[in-house]
């Protein structure tokens, strides 16, 4: 169904967010986990890439809700 492609797409959009900030290296969540990486600070790189993983849950739980509120006959 449509409303799975925008759950998939989300998690590409984050995706390539990130991966961009990564390579541009000029600021945001992706540089910041670059940076930590680079300078050996190993906790503060994990805690970052775990509140990545935060936001993708809470990306992936709000698709789903809006899902079941716009087309309830889905389920």
């Amino acid at each position: 169904p449509f409303s799975t492609r925008l759950a998939v797409l989300a998690g590409i959009a984050l995706l390539m967010t990130v991966l961009s900030e990564m390579l541009a290296g000029t600021g945001g969540l992706g540089a910041v986990i670059l940076e930590n990486q680079r300078s050996f600070r190993i906790r503060q790189m994990y805690a970052w890439l775990v509140l990545l993983a935060v936001i993708g849950l809470v990306i992936s739980w709000g698709m789903t809700v809006a899902e079941r509120r716009l087309a309830p006959w889905l389920e």
